[in-house]
């Protein structure tokens, strides 16, 4: 257990006075409670530190030790609760922003170069994993913010909705309609969001026969196959529409809708930084992604 700031405090004007009633009227508390606080820091160390008598107090070997550190770890103490204060009234501070990294990709453009060029004493740093991830991170407070693709709800969370995405099947030709998907094609998905699983489902019920289907964890890879083949792919539409070579959205291809959003703990709502970044992301999507 770590000595409280206000024990220390008392014990170095008792270390000064050498006398337990003139500190306590220094101090303007109680002889008693004084006492209390020197022998909670004397059980903290596990040594005394002072020798009693009748003419006051001395300080024992332990006792000197403890003072010629208590000033620093005062000023110490008074370091950390400045900052831990500014950081609730100032744009400052380290914070970490977690997303999946195709959600980055056209994302985090919108606000980060702002924030980053406005604010010179705020620290960010960026954390990519799925949407399931990095929301359980932010619950377990390893992540601050996270902008997550169709959160579960949490009593823990705040939720913040962004923009909503569709996903659906894409093709580098303009002229693919369901009616032409079959065996012959090859089809990409990716692996694991329920929103692909879903549009996979339906997209079975409408196709001719079922086409060949291989998943991946990298919907930027899907992406390229698609421009550079024959392929099929299952995408959100915000990653197709990154790719440098046009896709099209096959006709009457089954979609789901996804719902792109902002999460953070609920008593992390109170940090200045905190809820302006919040302010500040909600205001990019809202002017950039509708």
């Amino acid at each position: 257990m770590l000595p409280s700031p206000t024990d220390l405090h008392y014990f170095k004007e008792t270390a000064a006075k050498l006398n337990l009633t003139k500190a306590a009227q220094s101090l303007r508390i109680t002889q008693p409670s004084l006492s209390i606080a020197i022998k909670r820091l004397e059980e903290t160390l596990g040594e005394e530190l002072f020798v009693r008598s009748k003419k006051g107090v001395t300080l024992t070997q332990a006792g000197l030790q403890l003072l010629s550190h208590t000033s620093l770890l005062l000023d110490t103490w008074q370091q950390v609760q400045t900052k831990a204060l500014a950081s609730m009234h100032e744009m400052q501070g380290k914070y970490v922003i977690g997303c999946h990294p195709s959600v980055a990709i056209f994302s985090l453009p919108l606000f980060l170069p702002q924030v980053m060029s406005s604010f010179p004493h705020l620290e960010l740093e960026l954390a990519h994993d799925s949407s399931l991830r990095i929301t359980e991170k932010v619950i377990s407070s390893q992540i601050d913010l996270g902008i997550v693709v169709n959160p579960i709800p949490s009593n823990e969370l705040i939720v913040v909705k962004l923009c909503l995405d569709e996903v659906c099947l894409w093709s580098k030709s303009p002229k693919v309609d369901m009616s032409s998907v079959g065996r012959d094609n090859l089809l990409m998905m990716p692996s694991g969001p329920t929103s692909s699983q879903v549009v996979l489902k339906e997209l079975l019920k409408k196709c001719a026969s079922t086409p060949r289907i291989i998943q991946s964890t990298s919907f930027e890879a899907i992406r390229e196959l698609v421009g550079s083949s024959s392929c099929l792919g299952i995408l959100p539409t915000r990653v197709a529409k990154g790719s440098k070579v046009p896709l099209y959205k096959v006709s009457k291809s089954p979609a789901f809708t996804d719902q792109i959003c902002l999460v953070l703990r609920t008593e992390n709502r109170k940090i200045f930084a905190v809820k302006s970044l919040v302010e500040i992301i909600k205001k990019a999507f809202k002017e950039n992604m509708q």
